[in-house]
């Protein structure tokens, strides 16, 4: 992995930027920019297992150059998945499959797909243990009686008038 962030850190931008235009630099261009991307996915992939939250941070670079690289929606969906944010891998494979259908016509592979139904299946994570203290009412705040509860209770069942409801006794 190292020689890998060390390519990647060698990547200083886009081929000749002044010559955006220029045909004879369009081909070379666009080669660097694939491979920076290969490069990119790779990075992710090894993340995966030891930080997905690294992994994650490569597939959004890729992404944001390519919509459509499914691949990185995958490793990405996979890294949020493996952070326990269930629900942001879920939304993630929604992406991934609007920008398949709108930029190339087609589904999510089966690996996608199953990537999908696992994140369905997951469990959502607990919710952190709070200490009763916690969970208390702050000091001055109300509770509502049961009696205000059934005065109030007995005033809607009451008929109105013509100027509103009968009054209380």
């Amino acid at each position: 992995m190292p020689e890998l962030s060390a390519a990647l850190g060698l990547f200083t931008g886009e081929l000749l930027p002044e010559d955006r235009y220029a045909h004879w630099a369009a081909t070379r261009r666009g080669q660097l920019a694939l491979l920076r991307e290969r490069l990119l996915l790779r990075l992710a992939e090894g993340h995966l297992d030891a930080a997905p939250e690294r992994a994650a941070a490569f597939a959004q670079q890729v992404l944001a150059a390519s919509p459509a690289e499914e691949l990185a929606h995958r490793v990405l969906i996979d890294a949020l998945l493996r952070q326990g944010l269930r629900r942001r891998a879920v939304h993630q494979y929604h992406v991934c499959r609007e920008a398949l259908d709108t930029e190339l016509g087609v589904r999510p592979a089966p690996e996608t797909e199953r990537l999908h139904r696992a994140a369905l299946a997951a469990a959502p994570a607990p919710l952190p243990h709070r200490p009763a203290a916690a969970r208390a009412r702050p000091r001055g705040a109300r509770r509502p009686s049961a009696a205000r509860a059934r005065r109030r209770a007995g005033a809607a069942a009451r008929p109105a008038g013509p100027t509103g409801p009968a009054p209380h006794r």
